[in-house]
């Protein structure tokens, strides 16, 4: 499901560009080819991830179905702002896109990522 609001979402800031119209239409395919594949089974290692941790130091890291804890890269392009987080995360079983909003986590979680984002940033290795 959130794959599909970051495509909607990328497709109407790329339509509201102001470029040439062949650059939005190709940006656009290259948009929807990127979301098709993650859709189509790139994810396939992170579907059975239930919750999200991320430490003050910036280590992240999920829990799975079974309950274990399992340790997460934090991949380029993640971003995280006032009402909504796009976080590309990945893990030796395949990689995925988590987009979420302020309202899904309550108001302390949310400050506290924002915090955590802003002075330790996406460094984890």
């Amino acid at each position: 499901m959130s794959a599909w609001l970051a495509w909607l979402a990328g497709l109407m800031m790329i339509t509201h560009m102001s470029l040439p119209a062949w650059l939005r239409a190709l940006l656009a395919l290259v948009w929807s080819i990127d979301i098709g594949w993650s859709v189509a089974g790139r994810s396939g290692g992170l579907r059975d991830l239930r919750r999200l941790r991320i430490t003050a130091d910036g280590r992240v890291s999920a829990q799975t179905a079974a309950g274990h804890w399992v340790r997460l890269r934090l991949r380029p392009g993640s971003i995280v702002t006032a009402r909504f987080a796009w976080l590309r995360l990945a893990r030796d079983g395949g990689s995925a896109g988590v987009l979420f909003s302020r309202a899904t986590s309550g108001s302390e979680a949310w400050r506290r990522l924002r915090l955590i984002w802003r002075w330790g940033g996406p460094g984890n290795d």
